[in-house]
């Protein structure tokens, strides 16, 4: 899914994910604002962060990744190292020695609250009123 880099698109997208599927345990947003509204309309809904869906984050944008309910875990991409060697290979260029290739930057998961080991536990589903195990595999037919 693709929309606007913000919480209001997080919100958005956690209906359209929950709706098409209201056992998901997990979703991983392509920024820290994204993870935040999608735990926002998750818990609008009656979802427990990390409890019934763990939710991770991208940016470790510390303002907003520590400061939600629950603090978020999030992938930091090291931002300050990586515009630091962006431009040190930026001004080898403009000096005429530029070094072409894919250049790999070290990346860590911070982790935080909106994820935790999986647990077992019975949930109801809304629109069925069946109940689904979550963090277990499915049954083996036999």
């Amino acid at each position: 899914m693709y929309g606007a880099w913000s919480q209001r698109w997080g919100r958005q997208a956690a209906e359209i994910v929950l709706r098409a599927d209201p056992r998901v345990d997990g979703v991983m947003c392509g920024s820290d604002q994204i993870a935040a509204g999608f735990i926002e309309a998750a818990r609008e809904r009656g979802l427990r962060i990390p409890d019934d869906v763990a939710v991770v984050g991208y940016d470790n944008w510390e303002v907003l990744s520590t400061e939600t309910r629950p603090p978020l875990t999030t992938i930091d991409m090291n931002l300050e190292s990586l515009g630091r060697t962006a431009a040190q290979h930026l001004f080898a260029a403009i000096d005429g020695r530029a070094t072409p290739g894919v250049r790999r930057m070290p990346c860590r998961l911070i982790i935080r609250d909106s994820t935790a080991p999986a647990v077992v536990h019975e949930r109801p589903l809304p629109a069925s009123g069946r109940s689904s195990t979550i963090g277990a595999p499915p049954p083996v037919a036999g």
